[in-house]
């Protein structure tokens, strides 16, 4: 795994903030995958929700749901919540400009995103920004509310809207990972793939989406 010099995070208790190289607290390389969540046995096929009711359009519909990441920031176990000055935060390189296919994501190994060097400590919390809209990709032209077919007299393509992801960014938790001095940690962000799907709408102008992840241990 390459190591990259990177901003390193300095302080104790609630004192966070940025030092040069070769300055504060020792330091190890961590890597952010993203995999895909393997469907339940038996589970049953997600479709899009039109109009806050299921529709009958089913994921097989879908081509593709790719976003870009442009920036990803870790958050250490020890930053205070409730407190999201930037200080809170540690940028990661991202990893190639990191498009992701959320349907093509791999369930196992995962896709690297971004990699890096950063304080050896815990770490509860993962943060991604896109860079851009969103796309949504169909296989087929589709109906949603009011009658209206996507995909017919427009592109298959569609933009995606995701909330917060180009400006806020989006937080993600679940397991906490420790990155010890001189080692190397992966960090892995799991796309929970049917409630994601589950959870695009069609408002009447476009398509939106909140997809859901969690960080597994």
């Amino acid at each position: 795994m390459s190591k990259f010099r990177h901003c390193l995070w300095v302080g104790a208790a609630s004192c966070l903030g940025l030092a040069g190289c070769g300055t504060g607290p020792e330091s190890g390389t961590l890597q952010i995958l993203m995999v895909k969540s393997q469907p339940a046995a038996g589970s049953v096929v997600p479709a899009l929700v039109i109009d806050g009711a299921a529709g009958d359009v089913s994921i097989s519909s879908i081509e593709s749901i790719v976003l870009t990441v442009s920036r990803v920031d870790v958050k250490p176990a020890s930053a205070p919540d409730g407190e999201e000055g930037e200080s809170q935060w540690i940028r990661i390189p991202v990893t190639g400009g990191a498009v992701v296919d959320v349907l093509a994501l791999p369930a196992l190994g995962g896709q690297p995103i971004a990699e890096g060097e950063v304080a050896a400590t815990e770490f509860k919390e993962v943060r991604l920004i896109c860079d851009g809209g969103a796309t949504i990709t169909l296989n087929e032209p589709v109906t949603v509310s009011g009658g209206q077919v996507i995909g017919d007299d427009e592109p298959l393509q569609q933009p995606l809207n995701i909330p917060s992801c180009q400006s806020s960014g989006l937080k993600i938790k679940g397991a906490t990972f420790r990155v010890s001095e001189d080692g190397e940690a992966t960090a892995t962000v799991e796309v929970e793939t049917d409630a994601t799907v589950q959870s695009i709408i069609w408002n009447g102008n476009g398509f939106s989406m909140n997809p859901v992840m969690k960080l597994k241990s």
